[in-house]
């Protein structure tokens, strides 16, 4: 699985991943893969989500994950 070895070398180089993840919720027909922040439990990784592609085209409003722990200077 190529998510394992990226997660996988941005442990091996001390890398933050930014998982851009706004399409998550549209996948009708099959199962998404798992998220880079599922996969890690969010160590090492940033996701970020957006309300605009599900809710409304129009409202711009988003988020962002991350582990209270895990909020040191990258």
């Amino acid at each position: 699985m190529r998510r394992a070895e990226v997660l996988r070398l941005a442990a091996e180089y001390d890398l933050l991943i930014v998982e851009d993840d706004v399409y998550r919720d549209l996948a009708y027909e099959a199962q998404p893969p798992p998220s880079f922040y599922a996969l890690d439990a969010g160590k090492r990784v940033l996701r970020i989500g957006s309300f605009s592609k599900i809710l409304a085209p129009g409202v711009r409003m988003g988020w962002l994950m991350q582990r209270p722990t895990s909020s040191r200077a990258w």
